[in-house]
């Protein structure tokens, strides 16, 4: 009341003053008070008054109703009139607006009350009257959604925004408006049109309401739109807006629902779904095969899991059910073998969340144990089989680690397989680490890379193995097998055979030499005796009495023979021939199969008689005492008796000594040593004789030829070559035994001679040599 401002305007200061008067007794303390047309018009427009008391008596040319028209042309303050009865009628003739009411002279104080405060409340219900309908006109034109009136009778369009025309595909709403346009028209489906109009009239109003539309282009689009029935009007009264994206994904949705549905229905697996109570929502068909023939799909959703599973409360699944839901993290597992109405089958589970409940599905996986279990079986049977191989047997990956070690690779290393895989191989078998190279090679070209006969130090004995590696470039894993083959007897077992092989063909060409030297050889010995005693022996009767009967003194020639020498070269003749006898009597052993009867003799006591012998043998000419070498023994206990010709055995041992013993003293070795060792492999019945020395060795090229015939290293005059030939030919072939010899240069040499205990078999009466 003290911020309401008011203009009184009055040609009469009594009138002026009494109205002031009154307004200011009701509280108003804002009052102007003018007399003129011109003022009133002026202040107006200035002060913006909230209300003007005006007489219709003004001083000047402007009157009172002239005033009020042009002050009412530029705002809308409520003007109310002070006048007589009389002037009403001059009121409505004239047209002066009076919509805010009037007080007739004489002006009492409770009129002046009550019109005042009616006019400014009317004028206040006014401004919030035109403050609505232009936001509402400002919204209905600026609105996001379209907007429109159309009437519900005919279908036309009695007003729209610019939303609504963009809609239809127009510019803007005065060409839409402008195009006479009728909405009936635009429904793709006519009886939507009806069924709409039926519940709008029916409710009133309609919510939500869809329909498909023609656009101005003819493509067709979805349309959302609500609104009210204005009755009096026959309007509707409502917002639209498109939907088409949409239903279109609302539509596709429900073809993937459709798809997923008939997906999951044609699934092997049985999908379910329940809700946070565990309550079966959904299934597919292999779900509902699960179940006992006959049951319906309508019988078990809705139902809770511990009715449809028994016993699932007791097993624990359902706390791990309920775990799932709490935490989100899928469970799976195998179930034991299930018997179902039609037969048993193993279940792989998936329990997994489902916005706020669970999807559980279940796949068949009996086959699967079955291919597992065969799996198994092979794995165990390959597994095996690789472990029951000789062969060790390593394999690797590209850095070196071991992936795989079987159970020769354990005997050999004493490493067990559990603490060998995923270790690298230098560390577990440090002399296959100089195969790395070779590992890698072999990956690298995907060959396979051999290595034969290769050499291997054990302790004193020298063995030979086959390395072969295999490489693996499978499944994306590169690596390799190592496989390592013991061929120490094989090669042994070739060497022998070749050596087997030259004895039996310079035996047959021995036999045949043998015979055609010794005769002209028996000649040449004999003629040099007779030559010997009819030169120089000059008692013989029959030299006497020729050198009578031609004349010489047999004392003269004597000494002529003695004086140049003759004698000595007959002695050297004789001694030649007799050494040439002897090679003839060595080459026809080998030509010769012995008939002596073998006897049982227990091999130390033969060797240790053997070691006299030697102990005995000591040479000016070849400058060595067997007495200086030191001599070891290595006998087992309890050794059988082998069936032998003893004196043939002696003259092999003799020999290797004998050999030993000269090429220990020719390389001035620092205490030479023969090393004697005896053993009995019980699984082949043989006995093992080893004699070992500390001397210089033989090379690869020695080693091999050493049982040759006529092979030696000695220099001319000292050796004939057939010691170690006729050794060998004794052991192999008149006692069936074995003999090889191990040597490397600088680490001496160490033969071995095998023999059987049971002796050689003989051969039967027919059979071929």
């Amino acid at each position: 009341m003290e911020n309401t401002r008011i203009l009184i305007a009055a040609e009469d200061p009594y009138t002026s003053a009494e109205l002031e008067i009154s307004l200011k007794s009701l509280g108003y303390s804002q009052i102007v008070l003018v007399d003129s047309g011109d003022a009133i018009i002026n202040l107006a427009d200035q002060e913006k008054p909230d209300l003007i008391l005006m007489d219709l008596e003004l001083k000047g040319p402007i009157k009172g109703g002239d005033a009020a028209g042009i002050i009412l042309s530029k705002s809308d303050v409520p003007i109310i009139f002070c006048l007589y009865d009389r002037d009403i009628d001059q009121i409505e003739k004239d047209k002066i607006p009076t919509s805010y009411g009037f007080l007739i002279k004489p002006i009492r104080d409770q009129a002046v009350k009550v019109t005042v405060e009616m006019a400014l409340r009317m004028a206040s219900m006014e401004a919030e009257r035109r403050l609505a309908e232009d936001t509402y006109q400002h919204m209905f034109m600026n609105s996001q959604v379209g907007m429109f009136r159309s009437s519900i009778g005919d279908g036309y369009l009695v007003d729209c925004n610019d939303r609504l025309a963009h809609l239809f595909g127009y510019q803007n709403r005065e060409e839409m408006l402008s195009d006479n346009f009728n909405i009936i028209d635009r429904y793709v489906d006519p009886g939507t049109r009806e069924r709409m109009a039926s519940e709008l009239i029916a409710k009133g109003q309609i919510s939500s309401f869809e329909a498909r539309f023609y656009r101005n282009d003819s493509s067709i689009m979805w349309v959302r739109y609500s609104g009210n029935l204005i009755p009096e009007k026959d309007w509707f009264h409502g917002v639209a807006e498109e939907c088409t994206e949409i239903k279109e994904a609302q539509e596709e949705l429900r073809l993937s629902q459709l798809k997923m549905k008939n997906f999951m229905d044609s699934a092997v697996d049985a999908s379910t779904l329940w809700d946070t109570e565990l309550n079966l929502v959904d299934m597919n068909l292999a779900a509902l095969a699960l179940s006992p023939p006959g049951t319906l799909k309508e019988d078990l959703v809705g139902k809770n899991i511990r009715t449809l599973v028994p016993g699932i409360e007791e097993r624990g699944r359902l706390e791990a059910y309920r775990k799932v839901m709490e935490t989100g993290v899928p469970h799976h597992y195998e179930t034991d073998e299930v018997n179902l109405s039609y037969g048993k089958m193993h279940l792989y589970v998936r329990v997994f969340k489902v916005d706020d409940g669970l999807g559980i599905t279940a796949s068949d996986i009996s086959e699967q144990k079955k291919a597992e279990e065969k799996i198994i079986q092979l794995r165990n049977y390959l597994s095996n089989i690789i472990n029951s191989m000789p062969s060790i047997l390593v394999g690797v990956d590209n850095d070196g680690n071991v992936t795989q070690w079987n159970k020769a690779t354990e005997n050999r290393t004493g490493i067990e397989a559990s603490d060998a895989l995923g270790k690298t191989l230098e560390s577990l078998f440090p002399r296959l680490a100089e195969e790395f190279n070779k590992i890698s090679e072999s990956i690298r070209t995907r060959s396979v890379i051999q290595e034969r006969k290769k050499k291997v130090a054990d302790g004193s004995k020298l063995r030979y193995e086959d390395i072969t590696i295999y490489p693996l470039i499978t499944n994306g894993t590169e690596g390799a097998v190592i496989r390592i083959d013991e061929v120490t007897d094989k090669v042994r077992m070739e060497e022998m055979m070749i050596q087997s092989e030259k004895m039996l063909s310079v035996g047959g060409l021995a036999a045949g030499m043998a015979h055609e030297i010794n005769n002209p050889l028996a000649g040449m010995i004999q003629t040099a005796n007779v030559m010997k005693e009819r030169l120089i022996n000059i008692s013989m009767q029959a030299n006497q009495k020729v050198a009578e009967s031609i004349g010489i003194d047999l004392r003269d020639i004597k000494t002529y023979m003695e004086t140049r020498g003759i004698p000595t070269m007959i002695d050297a003749i004789n001694e030649s021939g007799q050494r040439v006898s002897e090679i003839v009597s060595n080459m026809l052993s080998f030509a010769r199969k012995s008939d002596d009867q073998k006897s049982s003799h227990y091999l130390p006591q033969l060797l240790d008689k053997t070691l006299e012998l030697a102990a005995a043998d000591y040479s000016l000419k070849k400058h060595y005492d067997f007495k200086k070498v030191q001599i070891v023994k290595e006998y087992e206990e309890h050794i059988p008796p082998v069936p032998c010709e003893g004196a043939k055995i002696q003259q092999v041992i003799l020999n290797i000594l004998s050999n030993g013993a000269q090429s220990m003293q020719k390389s001035g070795t620092i205490n030479p040593t023969f090393i004697l060792r005896i053993g009995f492999e019980k699984e082949r019945k043989r006995i093992c004789l080893e004699i070992e020395d500390n001397g210089p060795g033989m090379d690869e090229f020695t080693r091999k030829r050493v049982f040759e015939p006529f092979f030696t290293t000695k220099s001319a005059g000292l050796g004939t070559g057939l010691g170690l030939s006729v050794s060998y030919f004794i052991i192999t072939e008149n006692h069936g035994g074995e003999m090889v010899v191990e040597s490397e240069p600088g680490k001496g040499a160490k033969f071995i001679i095998k023999l059987p205990t049971g002796g050689k078999p003989r051969k039967k009466a027919g059979d071929r040599d």
